[in-house]
């Protein structure tokens, strides 16, 4: 499904002004195609629609960003175009690999929903593993050619929590403590405050913070440097879905250049 495009320009990438629906998202990624260096996958779903892998670069660390498994958080379905974009216009940090998953929940989003088709709750799932969606996502995740982190990216209206995670480690912590550092940098660099997109960091880890059967609940036990992104974006509407797309769009970059700053090759962190 690769296509090279010979001397691509900055002009040829895709833009979008306005939230998608399923529809709208699906050309959008297929656009992406045309892309060198990009690879795109689908899964099917009974329902005839389709999550949709888009892998770009060839490094050992990966960052894995789950976007959209539920379907009404919809910037959270359709931002990773903007981190895409500038990796595929300035170039991936060195020996990093950007693995997007969108829209991670297609029925949700289709309808505008939390759930999925047969009324799940995808992020209550990671326990069980009972649908499609998540089987599908494992997959990615479970890639053992690269090591990952996973980021979970979701919006909300008043959530007290700006991040969740379990450091697990020494080593896993300072994971973390450099890529905010990373953060703050690429959010002011957009004028992007934090207080209004996300709250500030809270040292709260999974066992404390997070429900059973969240996806940061199958990858922390795997010692997978794993967030749960909160931007507080359904509170702005449509008229800041730009500046929305732009503070998740920061997340994955700031993952992506804290990955390239890692020395060990080893799968686990």
């Amino acid at each position: 499904m690769e296509t090279a495009l010979k001397d691509k320009k900055p002009g040829n990438l895709p833009d979008v002004k306005k939230v998608l629906d399923y529809y709208g998202l699906e050309d959008l990624i297929l656009k992406y195609e045309a892309f060198e260096g990009v690879s795109v996958k689908s899964y099917p779903l009974i329902s005839g629609k389709r999550i949709y892998h888009l892998s770009y670069g060839e490094g050992g660390n990966r960052l894995v960003s789950v976007c959209g498994l539920h379907g009404n958080e919809r910037s959270s379905a359709q931002f990773w175009y903007k981190s895409l974009n500038e990796l595929i216009e300035k170039g991936m940090p060195k020996d990093t690999r950007y693995s997007v998953v969108a829209p991670a929940n297609p029925d949700g989003l289709k309808y505008n929903n939390r759930h999925n088709s047969h009324g799940m709750d995808l992020n209550r799932d990671w326990y069980e593993l009972s649908q499609a969606e998540t089987k599908a996502i494992k997959s990615v995740i479970d890639e053992q050619d690269c090591r990952t982190i996973v980021f979970d990216h979701h919006e909300c209206m008043d959530d007290p929590l700006y991040f969740l995670e379990d450091p697990g480690s020494v080593r896993m912590s300072r994971i973390r403590d450099s890529f905010f550092k990373e953060l703050y940098k690429e959010l002011e660099k957009h004028s992007l405050p934090i207080g209004d997109f996300f709250y500030p960091y809270t040292n709260r880890h999974t066992g404390e913070a997070a429900r059973s059967g969240q996806l940061i609940n199958y990858t922390a036990p795997k010692k997978m440097f794993s967030l749960i992104v909160e931007n507080m974006g359904q509170c702005m509407g449509e008229e800041l879905l730009d500046k929305r797309m732009q503070a998740h769009a920061s997340v994955d970059l700031a993952g992506l250049r804290t990955l390239s700053r890692l020395k060990t090759r080893k799968r686990s962190l």
